[in-house]
């Protein structure tokens, strides 16, 4: 399991020689320490970053630092990612492939839990939903029942439509 919290990303700016050094294998000292940098290079280039691979992280913006992180997990080969706002400070470029690299997770028959504020990732990614809506009420359950515009018109506390486009459910609002 990994987990990375996408509202605290700065405060691995101090530590990030330690983090840049893991992903470039400088640390390695087992065979098993080099696969895990070969698969970070291989994580980086999945989520379109490897050019940030010899950069000092203090450069770096929150978005990157964000990529840089998901690109750590993933050296670890974990079935299941708890992922916190994975999204933010990304631009639509790393959106889509941080979509796309949790799309093929999904096919890989791995897990993914993640928190977004914003219903498109989860109209692409989800199969099980919870919501929590203004009040403390929960709801859980699967993708089909919950992700309706009434459920999410309370939730967001705006008129919101639900509709499906070749075989894709979208979001107008």
């Amino acid at each position: 399991m990994s987990y990375i919290n996408g509202g605290a990303i700065y405060e691995y700016r101090k530590h990030g020689q330690e983090l840049m050094g893991y992903i470039r294998g400088q640390y390695a000292k087992k065979p098993e320490e080099f696969k895990a940098y070969s698969f970070s290079i291989n994580a980086l280039m999945q989520i379109t970053i490897l050019p940030l691979e010899y950069q000092s992280i203090s450069r770096l913006s929150g978005g990157e630092t964000q990529l840089l992180l998901l690109a750590r997990s993933l050296t670890q080969e974990p079935r299941l990612l708890l992922l916190d706002e994975p999204m933010n400070h990304l631009d639509l470029k790393h959106r889509k492939s941080i979509l796309e690299l949790l799309l093929a997770w999904r096919v890989a028959g791995k897990t993914a839990v993640l928190t977004t504020h914003n219903p498109e990732p989860a109209a692409l990614l989800a199969d099980h939903l919870i919501l929590i809506f203004p009040g403390g009420r929960m709801a859980s359950g699967a993708f089909a029942e919950l992700f309706t515009g009434e459920h999410l018109s309370e939730l967001y506390g705006l008129p919101i439509r639900t509709f499906d486009r070749d075989g894709r459910c979208y979001v107008d609002y």
